[in-house]
């Protein structure tokens, strides 16, 4: 039998907890140009190349759209 509550467990109370880490300077960078949504991509940068915050990274290819990465 389903009973009725008014209070649902979130789980919120442990992740409170956690220690948080900070990683400032962070040797190398990874970020997923395909999903299953966007099968194709394509990245507009190359090795070594410094990339600023919110520039363009790369491109999501999907069926109707094209998705870019910042």
């Amino acid at each position: 039998m389903i009973t009725r509550t008014r209070y649902i467990p979130d789980g919120k109370d442990v992740l409170k907890k956690l220690p948080l880490i900070h990683h400032l300077e962070a040797p190398y960078l990874y970020y997923p140009i395909t999903n299953q949504r966007c099968p194709e991509g394509e990245t507009c940068v190359v090795f070594g190349q410094f990339v600023k915050v919110g520039e363009v990274i790369g491109t999501r290819k999907g069926a109707f759209f094209e998705q870019p990465i910042h």
